[in-house]
Formats: C-alpha cells, structure tokens, sequence
C-alpha cells in the first residue's frame, strides 16, 4: 500500500522513484523484524524447490520492481529522468534497490562510538539525492 501512495504522490517518474526509495526506508524503520526477516529469507531463497512462502516472496519483490520500472519509464516519457543514464529500467531499478538496501543495512550497524555516522534518515536522504542527481537530465 505504502508503494501506491509512494507512486501517486509523485508528479513525475523521477519524484516516483524519491518517493518509493522513503516508502522502503519508512518499512524498515517501522517494521524492522520483518524488514530483517525478508532480507534474509530473499538471501537464500530456494529457487530450485519453491513453497509457498517463497512464491509470495517472489511475486511481491517482482510487483515492486515493476513498479520502479514503470516509474522509471514514465520517468523517461516525462523529461524527468535522461535516457542516457536511465538506458536500461530493469536494470536501473535493480541498482537503485540494491544501493538502498545497502545505505539503509550500513545505517543500522551504527554504534554509539560512529559518532561521524550520519542519523540513517539523513543518510538515506542523501542517497536519495545523489541517486535524483544521477539520474536526472
């Protein structure tokens, strides 16, 4: 649902995409056992052999990736996003996914003695700006 509003509130694909990035933060922030438990289960998912589960876990990661796919087009139909740097959706979408996850991984290792860390909020919205500068026309 969060992935919906994050989609509508957007007045172009590049806001979409901003939106989408917080949506997620905004989950493992609030949900972080089960932010904790889909990181792990989607590492090792048992392709070979799906069950139910794992079936559910995969539709839902490939209705996200859909969604950050069509962001990114209408993106590139918009004006918002290059398609210089944007040549490639799926692919743009899987980097930007994986950068977050990673910002967002990295920011909640942070100890009290990483006083020069960033708050994982401002991190992550540092992110989120340097992947709009990266993208942009």
């Amino acid at each position: 649902m969060a992935r919906c509003a994050a989609i509508a509130s957007g007045k172009n694909g590049l806001e979409q995409i901003g939106n989408i990035g917080r949506a997620y933060f905004r989950f493992s922030e609030e949900q972080p056992n089960y932010f904790d438990a889909l990181t792990q289960v989607s590492a090792f998912i048992d392709t070979s052999n799906p069950d139910e589960l794992t079936m559910e876990l995969a539709t839902s990661g490939d209705q996200i990736m859909r969604s950050m796919v069509s962001s990114l087009e209408k993106g590139l139909a918009d004006g918002s996003l290059s398609p210089e740097r944007v040549a490639n959706p799926a692919k743009t979408a899987y980097y930007l996914r994986g950068a977050l996850h990673g910002v967002i991984m990295q920011s909640r290792l942070r100890t009290p003695v990483d006083s020069d860390y960033p708050e994982p909020a401002e991190m992550v919205e540092y992110t989120l700006q340097m992947q709009k500068r990266a993208l942009a026309p």
